[in-house]
């Protein structure tokens, strides 16, 4: 009887630890096909967010300047650099030497690449998918954030259209950065909430600071705090073994692998266009150089102060009283906080400053919006979403409004701009240079003509003004065009050489400009007064130019075919006040004739 009774036990027990496993197996099924019905929605949803966020950002990139059918291109210095830049890249010329800019070489890349074939629709294609990029990478890091479909979409439709209307017709530096710095803060994040499984990702991260610090060089100051955050995170964890301080170790050469694959192939870049040390000056030299403590100045910094609390202010306190308690992301935050002032107060401050270039603090505020938004609990409401966007979208509005102010207090003289690139373009051809004295390089990008020489900023070192004044009596420019309430740098010196070598324009009338002419390119448009005397020196000067170039040239007929077709850049490439001049291969294709 007993062995029948421990037969059955063990009979019992089988099949009831079997129906247990199949009972589990069943649940198992059961929850795998509640979640695939979960996910198909799920799936579906992405789709359509996906769908709008890319009409969304086509639709705002039509206001972009490089969309060449609705847009024309006239804007301040630093935007007419930028336009300018892709244009004077495929015709021979070089940042940093032919023009002045604080903005990275790979910014200046993707400019070049824009402008590729005399258009600027790559550029504007490239615009428009780094807005779909950034729009698209906001809403995953929304939903990473536990925020809502409809919040982490809100969210990133408002910031994709503050972002375009903060750059004002786009191609700023600040814009591409965003993309690699979105992705480098979302890390960041990480790193200071111990979520990173794999030390090789390092390496990555190494590569997009790189590539932000390589088209926004302000950020360097940033990268270089991450690393003295990145070392306070270190010692306050405790306790301190070897497997943590190889981990650091590692962490930090990883790092640098990443960051130095960017660095090699800028250098290579920069050494094989010859600019790689006036870059390094313009770039992280200049921009203290150049600071300024002027009214102006003060007025930029309070306009953008305002515009910064009414767009990040309800950030800034929730970052306030984050950094009252005593959580993990305390240090993440004040990291946060150090960064977004260092680059605000850098920016401001420099002679360049234009509002869009505050859009990097996008990047560096987004984690304290959606951990507000959380901290909150909104719900997925329309009127709770507009409620708390709020002083955001008013501060768009302000932005905007100064924009529409500026364009038609402009207008005038944008117009102006345009009658004297259309007079330029129909009297010269790609090979002739012009020199503008005027507060943009507007009449050189529309005019498809290139720049005689640089014309330094008022804020500029001596050695860059010295090297314009004793560099333009070596060059020759086909016309000079002077804005007549120019009051910058090279005034004096184009006057001198106005009055030996240039004449009064008579066929072209303006209110703003005036355009001269060198003597004896075209007698009939040129003014009479003094023309014989003006005449008999330009006359000794050809002679004996000419004579020169016999002496130099004459060698054989097969030379002389060949350099006809070559444009003279080497007496225009300028390699910057601290080096000599170097000769530029003249045949390259010369686009936008």
């Amino acid at each position: 009887m007993v062995k029948e009774k421990n037969t059955y036990s063990r009979r019992s027990k089988y099949y009831s630890e079997a129906s247990v496993i199949k009972t589990n197996k069943t649940e198992e099924t059961q929850t795998k096909n509640i979640d695939n019905l979960e996910e198909s929605p799920k799936k579906e949803k992405n789709f359509f967010v996906f769908i709008l966020l890319l009409l969304i950002s086509l639709l705002v990139s039509l206001s972009f300047n490089s969309f060449p059918i609705f847009n024309e291109f006239y804007s301040g210095l630093k935007e007419s650099i930028n336009n300018y830049s892709g244009f004077a890249m495929n015709n021979g010329q070089m940042p940093y030497r032919n023009f002045y800019s604080n903005d990275g070489p790979i910014f200046f890349l993707i400019n070049e690449l824009g402008n590729k074939f005399g258009n600027t629709w790559i550029l504007w294609g490239i615009e428009t998918l780094n807005l779909i990029f950034v729009s698209n990478l906001i809403y995953k890091i929304g939903r990473r954030h536990n925020i809502s479909t409809f919040g982490a979409t809100f969210i990133s439709i408002l910031s994709i259209i503050g972002v375009a209307v903060a750059i004002n017709g786009g191609n700023l530096a600040a814009g591409f950065a965003i993309y690699p710095i979105l992705l480098s803060i979302d890390f960041i994040d990480k790193i200071f909430n111990n979520q990173v499984d794999k030390d090789s990702k390092f390496i990555i991260f190494g590569s997009l600071q790189a590539i932000s610090v390589f088209i926004t060089p302000a950020m360097l100051l940033v990268n270089i705090l991450f690393f003295v955050f990145f070392f306070i995170k270190f010692l306050k964890e405790k306790p301190v073994n070897k497997q943590k301080i190889y981990s650091f170790i590692y962490r930090i050469l990883s790092y640098i692998f990443g960051f130095l694959i960017i660095f090699y192939l800028t250098i290579y870049y920069g050494l094989i266009n010859q600019f790689l040390v006036p870059a390094a000056e313009q770039m992280f030299i200049l921009p203290f150089q150049s600071i300024r403590f002027d009214s102006s100045s003060i007025l930029n910094l309070v306009a953008s102060l305002i515009l910064l609390l009414l767009i990040f202010g309800k950030q800034l306190v929730y970052l306030a009283k984050e950094l009252k308690s005593s959580e993990k992301g305390n240090l993440f935050y004040k990291f946060i906080i150090l960064a977004s002032l260092l680059y605000f107060i850098l920016t401001v401050l420099s002679p360049m400053y234009v509002i869009g270039d505050l859009v990097i603090l996008l990047p560096l505020f987004l984690i304290p919006i959606l951990n507000s938004h959380n901290q909150e609990g909104e719900k997925s409401s329309v009127l709770l979403g507009v409620k708390s966007s709020f002083l955001p979208l008013l501060g768009i509005l302000v932005i905007l409004a100064y924009d529409v102010y500026t364009q038609v207090e402009k207008r005038p003289i944008f117009e102006e701009e345009s009658r004297v690139a259309s007079f330029i373009h129909k009297n010269t051809n790609i090979k002739d240079r012009v020199l503008v004295l005027s507060d943009d390089y507007n009449i050189y990008v529309n005019s498809k003509r290139l720049a005689t020489l640089p014309i330094p900023l008022n804020s500029y070192p001596e050695i860059y003004k010295k090297h314009f004044t004793e560099t333009l009596p070596k060059t020759e420019s086909k016309f000079i065009i002077e804005n007549k309430n120019y009051d910058g740098v090279g005034k004096k010196s184009v006057n001198t050489e106005l009055d030996s070598s240039y004449a009064l324009n008579k066929k072209f009338k303006s209110n703003d400009f005036e355009i001269y002419e060198r003597i004896g390119s075209d007698d009939s448009l040129i003014d009479d007064k003094n023309s014989k005397k003006n005449k008999g020196s330009s006359k000794e000067k050809t002679e004996s130019s000419s004579s020169s170039s016999e002496n130099i040239n004459g060698t054989s007929d097969q030379e002389i075919q060949s350099t006809e077709d070559a444009v003279p850049d080497q007496q225009y490439n300028n390699p910057g006040p601290n080096q000599q001049y170097n000769n530029v291969d003249p045949n390259q294709q010369y686009y936008g004739q």
